[in-house]
């Protein structure tokens, strides 16, 4: 089975509640972090969202929904902070929710590192599972760690 990520508006628009858009510059880059940069537009803008930087291949289609595109190293002060806007904080409510196909088990033993580089070391003896989805299913690297 794919990989399938749900995306619940309620929490990305309770999320940007807590940290108001009023002239402030939405990081819509790498597909709003993988949450759809055009889903993320159309529920944000009843809040009052006005401008995004934005990748270069997602400009027209913003543009079509009425959202304007901004070189955000002009107004870096005004630029959102995504993570706290998809909930990757622990502070905000997660908005993504991904659920795929367990592929694998294995176990670790303390100090044992997993993922690219070894970032993630087990505090503790524990097992874990490889799960179907990933960057092939766009998921952002930048959100890794």
């Amino acid at each position: 089975m794919s990989p399938v990520a749900r995306i619940r508006i309620d929490a990305l628009r309770d999320n940007v509640r807590r940290a108001p858009l009023a002239d402030a510059v939405l990081d819509l880059r790498w597909d709003a972090w993988g949450h759809g940069a055009a889903s993320v537009s159309t529920a944000l803008r009843p809040l009052g969202l006005r401008a995004v930087r934005a990748d270069p291949a997602t400009v027209a289609d913003l543009a079509e929904l009425g959202i304007r595109v901004v070189d955000a190293r002009e107004r870096e002060d005004d630029l959102v902070d995504a993570r706290r806007l998809y909930g990757l904080t622990g502070t905000t409510t997660p908005v993504m929710r991904m659920s795929g196909t367990v592929l694998g088990t294995k176990t670790l033993r303390r100090g044992e590192g997993v993922s690219y580089g070894y970032r993630y070391r087990a505090p503790e003896d524990t097992r874990i599972a490889l799960v179907s989805g990933g960057y092939g299913q766009g998921v952002v690297r930048a959100l890794g760690g």
